[in-house]
């Protein structure tokens, strides 16, 4: 055997040891970093805060799989003007400054030439916000009885169900799911602490809302005309069934633009009922009950 064909066999040995040594597994090679997952509100509803490296004073960032983009309230050292925008959704505005940076970290995964918004004049308290940019054509997983989102290098079987999740012009993920066993679509959002629903929705199913009138609305919420409802059905997604108390009702398409004809955006009290895969490359995913309730969650960190 040739010396240098020799060397490269040994190097490849030593390096299959070394992955072995550290956990790393050819097949499933993966980033897992701890969220956090929190209670906001007076609905019962839930915020998901993940590692990152910018702007937050504890190092996380909101998570926000309805937005096309991340925003940040400051500009950090080192980023790119690209040119100004508005950005809009229930009950707010905001002029902000489109940027990128060389690189931002989201624990121990690097995402190289970052695009965001800078927004000096938006909510303080949804800042800072990683959006759907992170997410377009990676594969990731959910796990809400653990509390981790676990980047996934390579393709693992997802077989259950087709997702769509747009390019930089979208910023949806929309599924297939079904209520009181009228199927529709509806869209995945990570930002929405609650499930939102279009008043017409509501009014088609009348005997599975109760409204909610002892509680206070969020500012926005009541400035856009929404009502808040006991719901008395799950939703399904794939067969399994997402329970939680209470949604909120709002006129959706004055809103959400590409995903406002649908009748439901799914928030974080209901997603957070079961566990959840993506591959957003291939528009596949998976959902599966939780093995667990998962701890009782904190008011906020």
């Amino acid at each position: 055997m040739p010396h240098g064909s020799h060397a490269l066999i040994m190097k490849l040995i030593l390096t299959f040891l070394f992955l072995l040594s550290t956990g790393t597994s050819f097949a499933d090679a993966s980033l897992q970093m701890p969220l956090k997952v929190f209670k906001v509100g007076e609905f019962d509803g839930v915020r998901i805060m993940v590692p990152c490296s910018l702007e937050s004073p504890d190092g996380h960032c909101f998570l926000d799989t309805a937005g096309s983009i991340s925003i940040f309230r400051n500009l950090p050292p080192g980023a790119e003007i690209l040119g100004k925008e508005q950005l809009g959704g229930i009950g707010w505005k905001t002029d902000c400054d489109k940027a990128r940076l060389p690189s931002l970290k989201m624990g121990d995964m690097e995402l190289e030439n970052f695009e965001f918004m800078s927004c000096p004049t938006f909510e303080e308290s949804f800042a800072p916000m990683i959006g759907m940019n992170a997410f377009w054509g990676r594969r990731f997983d959910i796990d809400f009885a653990e509390n981790t989102l676990t980047w996934r290098e390579n393709p693992v079987e997802l077989s259950s169900f087709s997702v769509w999740a747009g390019g930089p012009s979208s910023r949806w993920i929309t599924m297939n799911a079904s209520f009181a066993g009228s199927e529709f679509t509806l869209a995945w959002d990570t930002g929405a602490p609650v499930t939102l629903v279009s008043h017409t929705f509501v009014a088609q199913f009348p005997q599975y809302f109760e409204p909610e009138t002892t509680r206070g609305l969020p500012r926005n919420m009541q400035k856009s005309g929404g009502k808040a409802y006991r719901i008395k059905k799950p939703f399904v997604v794939n067969g399994v069934e997402l329970n939680a108390e209470f949604v909120q009702a709002v006129e959706l398409k004055n809103y959400f633009g590409d995903v406002g004809g649908m009748p439901v955006i799914l928030g974080t009290n209901h997603m957070r009922k079961a566990n959840w895969s993506f591959d957003l490359g291939m528009g596949r995913a998976q959902v599966s009950p939780k093995a667990k309730d998962g701890p009782e969650l904190p008011d906020r960190f």
